[in-house]
């Protein structure tokens, strides 16, 4: 019964992403969908309003179930029910490198030979703070999960002063665009197959390999005493997480910048709903992942067209939201034990 709710809220909130948002009525984009879907005549112009709306639905589904992932993968590698996609430092990262190719004028160098600079500088910069995690990762001790957090804390705290200090002195009309970006929007006028494609593949990958290796990653959950006791080589095992986490928030950032709360509240909302067990856990994270960012961009996107308000970004919509009802039902679970 749970999983047709799911299901059907899935779909409802999916078809209401294509149907609302700014240019079309709701009743025109129903109209207008019925007559592309049948193959009908309709405006270049819609065609192309309609076209953008499928492929930002399509991103926002993958973002969320990427950072939804990625923040079930960390909390049970570190230990730690409060590791979400940005513990390590990654979007800092991005951040730090979108905002040091707007200080030097890179977005518009690169869109010279067709390359998107923003999306360069943000893998650069991911990976540079990927980098330095992993090399503090493979020097620890298995019993040492906790001082990798800080070190991804402290990583992140300098790289997060790198791209304020970049972004003061970056011309003024870079400013918006890369504040805005960092706030976690997915108002890119970029959305697309291409784009569409990589988030998949490593979404899928990921996703694989998490079902896949579960046995490992239920070990590392139950402590690390314990995955040592069954056998498991915990400092291993935990850069490979890490780099799989990494992976898949990495691509998620760099397209709509920091989306925060998803990954941190999906994984324990999944877990009430579904047990620990990392095989069916990974299948409930997607969904409810992707259902979470989807359902809040279709929200930023009505709110912003209702109110005639010049931008709403949606990670500030997640956060708005996920808080208070990740407070509501942790609060039921506590007074019912």
């Amino acid at each position: 019964m749970k999983s047709l709710v799911i299901v059907l809220l899935f779909a409802s909130v999916l078809v209401l992403s294509l149907l609302l948002g700014p240019g079309l009525s709701f009743g025109d984009s129903f109209r207008l969908w019925l007559d592309y879907l049948s193959g009908g005549q309709i405006d270049q112009l819609q065609a192309a309003l309609l076209e953008y709306r499928f492929w930002r639905a399509m991103t926002a589904l993958l973002i969320g179930a990427a950072l939804a992932v990625a923040g079930m993968i960390l909390q049970a590698v570190l230990a730690n029910p409060l590791s979400d996609p940005y513990i390590l430092g990654i979007s800092s990262g991005a951040g730090a490198g979108v905002a040091l190719a707007a200080l030097f004028g890179l977005p518009a160098a690169f869109s010279a030979i067709g390359i998107s600079g923003n999306l360069v500088a943000g893998l650069t910069g991911a990976g540079i703070a990927i980098a330095v995690v992993i090399a503090f990762a493979g020097r620890m001790r298995a019993s040492m999960a906790g001082s990798l957090v800080i070190v991804g804390v402290m990583v992140g705290s300098f790289l997060s002063a790198v791209a304020l200090l970049a972004l003061s002195m970056a011309p003024g009309r870079e400013q918006g665009a890369v504040l805005l970006w960092m706030l976690g929007d997915l108002a890119s006028p970029r959305h697309g197959p291409a784009q569409t494609a990589v988030l998949a593949a490593s979404v899928l990958l990921v996703a694989m390999i998490t079902i896949w290796r579960r046995r490992e990653l239920d070990l590392l959950l139950t402590g690390e005493e314990s995955a040592f006791v069954a056998g498991a080589n915990v400092v291993r095992w935990r850069i490979f997480f890490i780099m799989l986490a990494a992976l898949v928030t990495a691509s998620a950032v760099v397209i709509a910048g920091t989306i925060g709360f998803v990954g941190l509240f999906v994984p324990h909302l999944a877990r009430l709903w579904l047990g620990a067990s990392h095989g069916k856990l990974t299948v409930g994270v997607l969904i409810l992942g992707a259902l979470t960012v989807l359902a809040a961009d279709t929200l930023s996107r009505t709110l912003v067209f209702a109110l005639n308000l010049p931008a709403l970004p949606c990670g500030v919509v997640t956060a708005l939201i996920g808080a208070p009802y990740f407070l509501f039902v942790l609060r039921r679970k506590i007074w019912q034990s």
